[in-house]
């Protein structure tokens, strides 16, 4: 609410007590993290990305298996221009999640395509296994918008 009509009063005490709370009560309370994620966008929407990295790495830490907290990271992140530390943190998510979460898989893929793209300073080889990922995240669901805008940001770094 406070959010909506720009009492930043009451959004700072609602923070505050989400923050409070034991990180278990947490996650009992919120079982698909949601409140993980406003807090991270939060932070990034005042310009505080450190905060929202501290945020997205707590969540990790405390699931290391979520594809989702992953995601999350990994887009922070590829942010800040950090290519290959977002590689890394997805690396094998795809191949080896047993989550059976498709929207987090197509997602990581779509990650890594863009990171993949976007380090690499014109070498055919890792463009290739971008361009790889982004088509596989289409084929994966073909409806998603951000699959084809993956696929045209690589396909604009190969040439």
């Amino acid at each position: 609410m406070g959010i909506l009509t720009g009492d930043d009063g009451l959004v700072d005490a609602a923070l505050s007590e989400i923050l409070a709370l034991p990180i278990d009560q947490k996650h009992q309370l919120d079982p698909q993290r949601h409140v993980d994620y406003l807090l991270t966008q939060h932070h990034l929407a005042q310009g505080d990305g450190k905060e929202a990295l501290s945020l997205a790495q707590g969540a990790v830490r405390a699931e290391p298996s979520s594809t989702s907290q992953r995601n999350r990271l990994a887009s922070i992140v590829m942010q800040s221009g950090q290519y290959k530390d977002a590689l890394a943190l997805l690396a094998g998510i795809t191949l080896a999640d047993k989550s059976g979460d498709m929207n987090a898989n197509i997602k990581a893929l779509n990650i890594q395509a863009g990171a993949r793209a976007s380090d690499s300073k014109g070498e055919q080889e890792s463009l290739h296994k971008a361009l790889h990922e982004a088509q596989r995240a289409i084929m994966m669901r073909p409806s998603e918008m951000r699959g084809w805008r993956t696929l045209a940001y690589v396909r604009a770094r190969m040439i």
